[in-house]
């Protein structure tokens, strides 16, 4: 504190006094305190009032000053004692401190490497969740969804913003959809276990409300005792489309090793009914020629039955042959067929005449109603027989003695969208079959009903071939039947429409002009109609097949169409006059070799052989130089067949019978030769032996096929070698065909024609 003098004593004006106060008591005063030292001392009186300080004289103001600095050092020396005890203490803390700090810094930096691990960690695991085919969902223990993976977005097409806070029943369908909180309820009651799921399949609800199949595997993991759901969904519609299919596949294969057991048995049942139908005929051929042999008492009328008997018998042997030869030509794919337009009336007489005297002997007779007017079919005529003979064979064959079988026909018109088509019905009054047994018929091998004797049965191949042939044609055939009633067999055939309707003429007892072995073709062309019937009924009623036109356009049409054997033109036409068509018929490579007879009342005969006829007649002219000149054209279009075998007897028989029949053959006895003469004059067909000196078939045939010239040219094996190694050899080689000389020279004749008429 500071007091200042009496403005009046001069002595203390100035004055600045110090003191140390200290617990209510003045230590010392001076007028100056620093660093202990005493400037001024003046006498004062020590009391207790701060402010009336008494006046202490010098020596007591230089004593207290002395002790009062003694006090003061004592005073600093413990305070630095104490300081450096402080210091010390400090410092042990600062380190201390230090230390913690340190530890402290560690702890951060660790704890911060954690977090980024976590972080990493977290953001790959979120990767992986985000590329997972299956979908991920989360759900509180109320259903509620809470995350929506990418892959769930696909499988249900929403968006995570969307579907995140709807219930999980937005995406389950069917009776599922109120089963899932019963999901979650099960997985409230399984607290002792950390983690529990459920794994089932189904229906699935996208956005647009389509259904799916899915698998929906439901996990709670508890954290906290917090209940966490998480739903793994895997769309598994191709799984079910794959099982579906691998059902289906294995449904069908269990049919058809089903189908494959009954055919093995129908199959050994087949061959017991061969083994039977060859035997039987063998023994009968075998028994005649053993009796023929012998000679003694066979007059001349036993002699006639038994060589009838042999006949009989190997014509049956050649039926069972055609019949499996047949039905294993269809299987592969490698049936010939000869189509052209036929006659129903002509095709129906042709099988009658072939079964006329199997129904003679039991009294039956065969009526016939065929609507006038048919049109045509386009279709092999032969195969087409075949099928009216395997019906007419079963009518009769199941029909009793005196019993009567019918066949008719009729013109069946367009529905939903097919084409006009032919209805021919057979008919019988025989023992019938079951209903159960109708669609079996038409299967191979397959034979029905209880048959009272061993002379009804044969193959069960019949009624398959005729299946395959009206198949061909897209024709049906069916049966209905009535037990001891009879049986009524219907088959289709497309109607083929020509220019001019087809005329026929069949009298009520079913006759009707047989058609030559080798129908001819010939298409008349001509604008006046009673000339076109006049030629028809001519030409028809010796067996040709005829095709009308009433111009020259029309004519080239049906001539490019069908290419006819031999074209008979007249001139003087509309449309297209028969100069201008000729022209354009011998123009085309096509139909350039096709005969023209000119009918016509123009003279100039030269013109219409410049431009390409071959002969000319004029109007009026007599039927016999009209038949004469169609006769010597279709003559001189022969074909050229080289017959190689070296059976002299065999060879020639074959010559004689294919000059019978039109053809130019030639014979030749080893193979060398076949390769000498179609080089200089290439024939239109070789048939062709295997076993031959020199140069054998296989030889042969390989060397024709090699060389661009004749390689072309059609080959009809004929050999005894029945191997099916042979056939298949000789296939392979090139062979058109292969023909057994077990299955008779009718067989070959068949497939010569088939082929050259084609």
């Amino acid at each position: 504190g500071a007091r200042s003098g009496d403005s009046s004593n001069s002595d203390q004006l100035g004055w600045t006094i110090s003191f140390l106060y200290i617990k209510r008591q003045i230590i010392f005063l001076s007028s100056v305190v620093g660093l202990g030292l005493v400037l001024s001392i003046s006498g004062f009186v020590v009391v207790e009032s701060r402010n009336d300080l008494p006046v202490w004289q010098p020596w007591s103001l230089l004593a207290g000053g002395l002790l009062l600095t003694g006090l003061l050092l004592a005073y600093i020396m413990a305070a630095l004692g104490r300081t450096a005890t402080v210091e010390r203490l400090v410092g042990l803390r600062t380190q201390e401190l230090l230390d913690t700090n340190r530890q402290l810094v560690e702890e951060v930096a660790v704890r911060k490497q954690v977090e980024t691990r976590l972080q990493g960690s977290e953001a790959g695991i979120r990767a992986i969740l985000d590329a997972t085919v299956d979908g991920i969902i989360t759900i509180d223990e109320a259903g509620t969804i809470e995350s929506f993976n990418p892959s769930a977005e696909k499988i249900f097409a929403y968006s995570a913003d969307e579907i995140i806070g709807e219930n999980l029943k937005v995406l389950i369908a069917g009776s599922a959809q109120h089963e899932g909180d019963g999901y979650l309820a099960q997985f409230m009651g399984t607290v002792d276990q950390e983690l529990t799921s459920i794994d089932r399949e189904v229906e699935g609800r996208r956005k647009d409300g389509t259904t799916f199949p899915m698998d929906f595997a439901v996990n709670e993991v508890r954290l906290a005792d917090q209940p966490l759901f998480t739903g793994i969904v895997r769309d598994i519609s191709e799984r079910k489309k794959l099982e579906s299919e691998i059902d289906q596949y294995t449904e069908s294969l269990e049919k058809a090793y089903a189908e494959l057991q009954q055919l093995d048995e129908l199959k050994d049942n087949f061959l017991s009914s061969v083994s039977h139908e060859l035997r039987t005929p063998l023994t009968a051929i075998k028994g005649s020629a053993e009796i023929l042999l012998d000679g003694e008492g066979v007059n001349e009328q036993i002699h006639e039955e038994f060589l009838t008997i042999i006949n009989s018998e190997c014509d049956r042997l050649t039926r069972l042959i055609n019949d499996v030869l047949d039905l294993a030509r269809m299987d592969a794919g490698q049936e010939r067929w000869n189509d052209g337009q036929y006659l129903m009336p002509d095709i129906v007489a042709t099988a009658i005449s072939s079964v006329q005297t199997l129904a003679m002997r039991k009294n039956i007779v065969i009526s016939v109603d065929l609507d006038p007017g048919l049109p045509g079919v386009w279709c092999d005529k032969d195969k087409i027989v075949q099928v009216l003979n395997n019906l007419f064979s079963n009518a009769i064959k199941f029909t009793p003695d005196g019993g009567l079988v019918q066949v008719s026909g009729k013109e069946v018109a367009p529905t939903g969208g097919e084409d006009a088509s032919i209805e021919i019905e057979v008919s019988d009054n025989g023992m019938g079959m079951d209903p159960g047994d109708l669609e079996k018929i038409f299967q191979k091998f397959k034979q029905v009903g209880d048959l009272p004797s061993d002379v009804h049965r044969g193959t069960g191949l019949g009624l398959p071939i005729c299946k395959e042939i009206v198949g061909h044609y897209n024709g049906k055939i069916w049966c209905g039947s009535v037990p001891g009633i009879g049986s009524v067999f219907t088959f289709t055939l497309p109607a083929h429409q020509g220019d001019a309707a087809v005329e026929t003429a069949v009298n009520g007892d079913g006759a009707a002009a047989a058609p030559s072995t080798r129908q001819k073709t010939i298409l008349v062309v001509d604008d006046e109609p009673n000339v076109r019937r006049l030629l028809h009924y001519e030409l028809t009623s010796r067996g040709y097949l005829v095709l009308e036109a009433e111009n020259g356009g029309a004519a080239i049409d049906l001539a490019r169409e069908h290419r006819p054997d031999l074209i008979t033109m007249d001139v003087l036409m509309p449309v297209l006059d028969g100069y201008d068509a000729i022209k354009l018929i011998k123009g085309d490579p096509a139909t350039k070799d096709i005969p023209i007879l000119i009918l016509s009342i123009v003279e100039d005969q030269n013109l219409g052989i410049k431009i390409g006829a071959n002969q000319f007649i004029s109007k009026p002219f007599t039927v016999e130089e009209m038949l004469e000149s169609v006769s010597r054209l279709l003559s001189g279009t022969a074909k050229k067949v080289l017959i190689a075998d070296d059976d002299e007897a065999l060879a020639e028989t074959l010559r004689f019978q294919l000059e019978q029949r039109g053809f130019i053959p030639s014979v030749v006895h080893n193979g060398q030769d076949v390769l000498d003469s179609i080089d200089i004059e290439p024939p239109d067909l070789v048939v062709l032996d295997l076993k031959m000196p020199e140069v054998d078939g296989f030889e042969t045939l390989s060397a024709m096929k090699s060389k661009p010239d004749t390689a072309n040219i059609p080959v009809i094996v004929l050999s005894g070698l029945e191997k099916d190694g042979v056939k298949v050899r000789a296939l392979s080689l090139g062979a058109a065909d292969f023909v057994s000389k077990t299955e008779g020279l009718s067989r070959l004749h068949e497939e010569i024609e088939a082929i050259l008429n084609n």
